[in-house]
């Protein structure tokens, strides 16, 4: 049955699953059509409660995908879990043009270290600084310069539009502060 499915859909070039609440099962088929040879250029699943268990089985599969330029996961329930594999699929996919992660509250920038106090326990500890997915997908994959042999072989150019909440400024350590921003390489 999903051979047939697989089959009909290898003649779309746009398909538009936006609002479906797909589970990992329905991912799942959706990676198996993304893996054999298809001509869909555009893939929208916003709003779809897609987590980092789903994006881990979809983003493995447009690896091997030669056809895909534009992927939208916005509004999704995406955490910093997805770095690293966004990080490795615009490393090897070289025809995604745009990725859209707009709206995926789980997916930071940056947390500043903080020092945190319990008067139940009676003691403090400082949760340090760390690196949020935003900041790794756009440092890992868009402007990788560990090495020259690096920057002079990407030839990808993707534009990633990303957005969220930073609670990382320690000057508004009480603000959530929204803010969206747009990189292209």
């Amino acid at each position: 049955n999903t051979k047939k499915i697989t089959a009909g859909l290898s003649k779309l070039t746009y398909l538009d699953l936006s609002h479906n609440s797909l589970p990992v099962a329905g991912v799942k088929v959706i990676s198996k059509f993304l893996e054999a040879d298809c001509n869909l250029v555009s893939l929208i699943m916003s709003s779809n409660h897609l987590t980092t268990k789903g994006a881990g089985v979809l983003l493995p599969a447009l690896k091997k995908n030669t056809s895909l330029q534009h992927l939208d996961l916005s509004y999704n329930w995406l955490n910093d879990g997805i770095a690293p594999l966004m990080v490795d699929l615009l490393g090897s996919n070289r025809t995604l043009r745009s990725i859209d992660l707009i709206g995926n509250k789980s997916l930071t920038k940056l947390r500043e270290e903080r020092r945190r106090y319990s008067w139940y326990a009676n003691r403090s500890w400082t949760i340090p600084r760390r690196e949020g997915g935003r900041y790794a997908i756009v440092k890992g994959a868009l402007f990788d310069t560990t090495s020259l042999d690096s920057i002079v072989s990407s030839n990808h150019t993707c534009a990633l539009k990303m957005s969220g909440y930073d609670n990382g400024d320690s000057r508004s350590y009480n603000k959530r502060q929204h803010f969206e921003e747009t990189v292209y390489k």
